[in-house]
């Protein structure tokens, strides 16, 4: 306590005492004291007054009861008045150690027998000094306690103390939301790891040092119902004299966890099919032949392009075309095994990984499946709509090869599928490389021979056998290709139609054979 007043109330039937007990307390006083005293007569005088306002302590003399009153009563009386009543002592004649310890149970801060040499007198100022400043830092300690549990309760985070025996002696109201408790004294005694999942650590001292090297990490609080809750812990540690406490903060991270696997499903995954897009596809892929590789059991990888998809588009539009989509999604599925993989790797592009498969003929069998289900039309919005698919496909023989080197030879294969007519397949070989590296370098230079004049023109006579003269010539379009040599135009001519310059290759071949006549 600082330098302060002791408001006393002496409760007193004697003048004569009162006065020697307030002689007593004022010459006993220590310098930073004052004792202000007010003297009633009775009790009954004392229990009118307002004394938690006006008083830090009561001195009860016994004397002052009347001689049907107990000094129990009126002691009862007096701390009930109101809460937090001055702290009481009592001035008895004489008491048993059955009384004493009545009067101690009843909470006053102490007793006082009163000797016929009055030596009483000689402690009873220290007594109530004593008594007022163990009031005084109880009232600081209870202060103190309030606002550290409001603070803690402010607190967003769940913060419990664990101590050395590794049990939780305080928490606070966000603590026990998390943990799904309705009250902080059911957690409080509590072993640390039946709050917290430990999947990483043996002791508590370890993941005290794992947070002192990578600070916050991820974990799992045990709710009280069970299940569990994922968090974000971090702790420290508060060294005591007597002991060390670990504090440890941690907070539900639930949604963030939700978002993350969110993100990652739109990284991932087609919003329109729910099915994997190429991005996994290609991760998945690679996984695939890893497990082909060591196991040596047929694996085979199919593209598909469906057959017919741009004229739904263009025709209905492409909230129809999306929705057969998912219609073509959910067909694919039920040809295929639960843990077989479809993706969607574009616009009307499936690719479907099939594992763990006999042979040749299992692959056939899937692709069979297919064609069988896509046969029956589909209905989107009350349109009735046929498609098929063009499906290439890799086996096992090719597994030795990147993820991207088989989808590329998976396509080459659904394009040699494709040229065959609609709802055909083709399972890949080497000359089909080879033809696709070809139409590559034709279909780019297709367009540089036309702008630098690498076609040409070839005149075959047509001939009247009837008097041998040349009645007409047939101009013929010819290309020479620097790699390729003179390349017929049965090849070219459809892949002008195709990059959708056969109209520049028209005008071409009209003007040339007008131009050599003229000349």
């Amino acid at each position: 306590m600082q330098d302060a007043v002791i408001r006393v109330l002496l409760i007193g039937q004697h003048p004569l005492e009162r006065e020697a007990i307030r002689l007593a307390l004022e010459h006993e006083a220590p310098s930073r004291y004052f004792y202000d005293i007010t003297d009633v007569t009775a009790v009954d005088v004392a229990l009118l007054c307002d004394c938690e306002d006006r008083v830090d302590c009561i001195i009860l003399d016994a004397q002052a009861i009347d001689l049907n009153g107990d000094v129990l009563e009126v002691v009862g009386q007096l701390k009930n008045k109101q809460q937090g009543l001055p702290l009481v002592i009592a001035l008895v004649e004489e008491t048993s150690e059955k009384s004493a310890i009545a009067l101690l149970k009843s909470r006053v801060a102490g007793y006082l027998v009163k000797d016929k040499k009055r030596m009483y007198l000689d402690t009873l100022s220290t007594l109530v000094r004593e008594s007022c400043e163990k009031r005084y830092f109880q009232e600081k300690y209870t202060l103190l306690k309030h606002k550290s549990n409001a603070i803690l309760d402010a607190v967003a985070d769940g913060v419990v103390g664990i101590d050395e025996q590794e049990n939780v002696n305080f928490a606070n109201c966000t603590a026990c939301k998390i943990l799904g408790y309705s009250r902080i004294e059911e957690l409080i005694g509590l072993g640390f790891n039946a709050i917290f999942k430990n999947t990483m650590h043996e002791s508590l001292n370890d993941i005290v040092s794992y947070v002192k090297r990578v600070g916050a990490f991820e974990s799992e609080v045990i709710r009280k119902k069970g299940g569990h809750l994922p968090v974000e812990l971090y702790c420290s540690v508060i060294n005591e004299k007597k002991e060390k406490i670990v504090i440890i903060s941690f907070r539900d991270i639930t949604k963030r966890k939700r978002d993350e696997a969110e993100l990652v499903r739109l990284a991932q995954y087609d919003d329109l099919t729910k099915l994997a897009n190429k991005s996994l596809f290609i991760e998945l892929l690679g996984q695939a032949i890893s497990r082909a590789n060591r196991s040596k059991y047929y694996f085979a990888l199919l593209f598909l392009d469906i057959d017919g998809f741009k004229e739904v588009n263009d025709g209905y539009g492409h909230d129809i075309g999306d929705k057969l989509l998912q219609e073509i999604a959910q067909r694919l599925k039920s040809c295929t095994r639960a843990h077989d993989i479809i993706a969607r790797v574009g616009g009307d592009e499936f690719t479907i990984i099939l594992e763990e498969l006999r042979d040749e003929q299992d692959v056939f069998w899937v692709c069979e499946k297919i064609k069988s289900s896509l046969a029956y039309p589909f209905i989107v919005q009350g349109i009735e709509i046929e498609v098929a698919a063009s499906i290439g496909i890799v086996t096992f023989n090719d597994i030795h090869h990147t993820p991207e080197a088989l989808l590329r030879y998976a396509d080459m294969a659904m394009y040699s599928a494709k040229r065959q007519g609609t709802g055909h397949y083709e399972v890949f070989n080497r000359a089909m490389s080879d033809h696709t590296k070809e139409l590559i370098h034709l279909r780019a230079g297709i367009v540089k021979a036309i702008e630098s004049d690498e076609l040409f023109v070839q005149f075959q006579p047509k001939i009247n056998t009837g008097n041998n003269k040349c009645e007409a010539v047939e101009a013929l379009l010819r290309w020479k290709d620097d790699l390729y040599g003179v390349i017929e135009p049965a090849k070219f001519i459809p892949l002008a139609e195709e990059i959708g310059i056969i109209n520049e290759l028209g005008l071409w071949i009209l003007k040339k054979p007008v131009k050599v006549i003229k000349n």
